[in-house]
């Protein structure tokens, strides 16, 4: 079974150390979940960034009093796109004056979200949500909320070093395995030092909920579900040896008795109760949020979990499940 070595998190500004070499910090967040979990790699006489927050006052404030306990900055890993992880990057790399290392996919879409915020403009979402079942409330509020994710980002850096799967980074001694997924984010990276068991997560794996694995407005015929599911395959195929696993959110635990995860306990439950009515409606494109929710309008705070359930409803549709 897990076990939660640190149940507590470090205090605000301040660093934990977890493994040899291997710190952790929380910076809050405004949102219903209210934190992210950041990481610094001891690499010689410096140190390695992983992830960074949201660009706010709060999390710069935070920053102010991380940074003085480390030595040297040598390089900023960024895991994906959110603007939790992202947010801060191009702030970062300025201030320290260090390069910006991530996937390529993580890179251009948020540089491209930035540079090119029509990509967000609330009237193509809005469709979209329309158009899978939202109700008239939560589409209004929608539309009103904005190019949210570009006012939570610092400008990215114009550069960046590539980190695809299979690369390895020797780093404070340890030859860390750059991993890649997909479903939650585009070829989100994760570091696994095997030697030691050591696996930085970021958001691919969580602690009690099911990553956000949405269909987006962006690719309304994409397969993230199966893009996640495949990537938990292929984990267990590898045989990945019982880590410590260091998430994005949440305690970071140790052990896989049973290998991988192969499907959060969420996600079955999801599936199992929009098969049904999703079979019923084959024949036509699907509308997925009445199917798994008997509220056809909601507070937004409650989209993201219906947008959990698109992708299994509109699989399901694809497939003539």
């Amino acid at each position: 079974m897990l076990s939660f070595p640190f149940p507590e998190p470090p205090p605000p500004g301040e660093w934990h150390e977890v493994a040899p070499g291997l710190l952790w910090a929380r910076l809050p967040l405004p949102f219903r979940l209210d934190h992210v979990n950041i990481y610094a790699i001891a690499d010689g006489d410096g140190w390695v960034l992983f992830d960074t927050g949201i660009a706010d006052d709060t999390t710069r404030a935070l920053w102010d009093r991380l940074l003085p306990a480390l030595g040297p900055v040598q390089a900023l890993i960024v895991s994906h796109n959110d603007p939790d992880h992202i947010g801060l990057a191009g702030w970062l790399c300025d201030r320290l004056d260090v390069p910006l290392w991530t996937s390529r996919a993580s890179f251009l879409s948020a540089t491209a979200l930035v540079r090119a915020p029509a990509l967000m403009e609330a009237a193509d979402h809005t469709r979209f949500y329309t158009r899978h079942g939202l109700g008239p409330e939560v589409v209004a509020l929608l539309a009103a909320r904005g190019h949210r994710y570009r006012r939570l980002l610092s400008d990215p850096p114009p550069r960046y070093r590539r980190l695809a799967a299979g690369m390895v980074l020797r780093l404070g001694g340890r030859d860390w395995t750059v991993l890649t997924g997909e479903g939650h984010a585009p070829e989100q990276v994760m570091l696994h030092a095997p030697a030691d068991r050591l696996l930085l997560a970021a958001d691919q794996i969580l602690e009690q909920i099911s990553p956000n694995v949405s269909v987006s407005a962006l690719e309304p015929e994409g397969d993230p579900l199966g893009d996640y599911l495949a990537c938990l395959r292929g984990w267990r195929r590898g045989r990945m040896a019982a880590p410590s696993c260091w998430r994005g959110t949440g305690a970071p635990s140790s052990g896989w008795p049973n290998g991988p995860p192969r499907c959060t306990p969420i996600m079955r439950r999801a599936a199992i109760s929009s098969s049904g009515p999703v079979q019923r409606r084959r024949a036509a494109q699907p509308i997925c949020f009445p199917c798994c929710f008997r509220r056809r309008s909601m507070p937004i705070r409650r989209l993201l979990p219906s947008a959990r359930r698109w992708p299994m409803s509109t699989a399901s549709w694809r497939k003539g499940a």
